[in-house]
């Protein structure tokens, strides 16, 4: 049998699919307001999509300098998550699960007698989450990534992680290069679904209301590949809960 073909989508193929739903059929005579609406339901999808699980984002690679005598690297703001498995050139490390373990790093997986960190060639990482005091946002974290042994050496370790949904502007919107940083295979089957979900709540839906029993039924089916169920409470037609955002889109992806 044939094999379905994967599509990728970019932003600008998303908002053209959530204007015509809303029965605007130039993108050139969609109103600012419009365009505004739109980010706040990509937005809002995208941020559903990445705290369903890693699986549904996009991994990417950062790398750290590692330098000689240090032992903990802050890691880039808008890194949410590092991944298995960090490594210097091909060798991966050693994951550790408590900052005990870390701190007693020596006497636990070296035999040493002392509880101290000992200096060498890096062989186990562990993540420290921190609340990022340096913004007026109570739940944005940062964090720290500490290596044991401390390097002895300068060394480049590369590290998998999810970064935080990307912070869009209206003119995106109409750019063909712009990929949303979810694997491919989910573009059409969770991403599209849950953002024309989202625009349901729209006011110039109402042209087009023959479509939600459709735009319905494929928002279900993600939700159940994301393992979520529906968390709408109102009637036909309003927003789905996760697009509380969509009136200040910038800010939430921040």
């Amino acid at each position: 049998g044939s094999r379905r073909r994967i599509t990728m989508l970019t932003l600008r193929n998303i908002f053209d699919v959530a204007r015509f739903d809303l029965a605007i059929e130039n993108a050139d005579h969609a109103p600012v307001p419009v365009r505004v609406a739109v980010l706040g339901y990509i937005t809002a999808a995208l941020q559903t999509m990445q705290a369903a699980g890693e699986d549904y984002y996009s991994r990417e690679e950062t790398t750290v300098s590692l330098l000689t005598g240090t032992a903990s690297y802050a890691l880039a703001k808008e890194v949410q998550t590092v991944l298995d498995t960090p490594r210097i050139g091909s060798r991966g490390l050693m994951k550790l699960t408590s900052r005990s373990r870390y701190d007693n790093f020596g006497p636990l997986f070296m035999g040493q007698l002392s509880s101290s960190v000992p200096s060498g060639d890096p062989l186990a990482y562990w993540v420290e989450s921190l609340r990022d005091t340096t913004t007026d946002e109570e739940d944005n974290v940062k964090l720290r990534i500490y290596i044991a042994p401390t390097p002895s050496a300068n060394a480049t370790m590369t590290v998998p992680v999810i970064n935080e949904p990307p912070t869009y502007v209206i003119d995106d919107l109409c750019d063909d290069t712009i990929i949303p940083p979810v694997p491919h295979k989910y573009h059409e089957s969770i991403l599209l679904p849950i953002v024309r979900m989202n625009a349901t709540s729209h006011p110039y839906f109402d042209r087009n209301k023959a479509r939600f029993p459709r735009i319905q039924a494929d928002y279900l089916s993600a939700l159940k590949m994301l393992g979520l169920s529906d968390p709408r409470t109102q009637p036909q037609g309003a927003a789905s809960a996760e697009k509380t955002s969509q009136e200040q889109p910038q800010e939430a992806a921040a």
